[in-house]
């Protein structure tokens, strides 16, 4: 791994132990800021015992029934 791979994943790491408790954790988001892959920043999260986002969305919500629904006049389709 080089230096500069090495230097992201220890400033992710001391951000993510600094916080634990504050904050809820997007592995993209934390992946877009330190220029890592997600899956990496998803392993490393589970490596420190941290829960991500995604793992604190009540269990009863389907995820597939979460899409937003668009009257037409906001799509921009013309009613005939």
């Amino acid at each position: 791994m080089d230096r500069v791979t090495r230097a992201r994943i220890d400033s992710l790491l001391y951000e993510v132990r600094k916080f634990r408790d504050r904050r809820s954790w997007s592995a993209e988001e934390l992946g877009r800021r330190y220029c890592l892959d997600p899956m990496m920043v998803r392993r490393l999260l589970e490596a420190e015992g941290v829960a991500t986002a995604a793992e604190r969305e009540p269990a009863d919500q389907d995820p597939n029934q979460s899409t937003l629904v668009m009257s037409r006049d906001d799509v921009g389709i013309e009613r005939t």
